[in-house]
């Protein structure tokens, strides 16, 4: 199982997305609908795990709190994606939000 399997959901479609190792060997998140049925169904964006990761460990550092990838389910909630933001949200009651030009935790 892959690190943020089960988490994350698309806010158009309101399914689960889906693990994909890339062409380049980089670990992508897709939705089910639009790998199964194509962006007809479903245009939400492709998100590289590197990305996520990376938003989850700086907003644990803001928060002074310990991060391992090992262990990110452990407090994150859920993942909501659309085309215009992702939202983060955090166990805690916290959440990350990100947006074409502004990230905020």
């Amino acid at each position: 199982m892959h690190i943020l399997s089960g988490i994350i959901f698309c806010d158009l479609c309101h399914k689960k997305f889906n693990f994909k190792n890339n062409t380049n060997n980089n670990h992508v998140y897709i939705c089910q609908t639009r790998k199964n049925y194509g962006t007809s169904k479903c245009d939400c964006r492709i998100i590289k795990e590197d990305f996520l990761l990376q938003i989850i460990e700086q907003h644990c550092k803001i928060l002074n709190k310990k991060y391992e990838t090992s262990k990110v389910k452990l407090f994150v909630n859920k993942i909501k994606v659309s085309n215009d933001y992702i939202i983060i949200y955090y166990k805690d009651g916290s959440l990350s939000e990100i947006s074409a030009n502004h990230i905020s935790y």
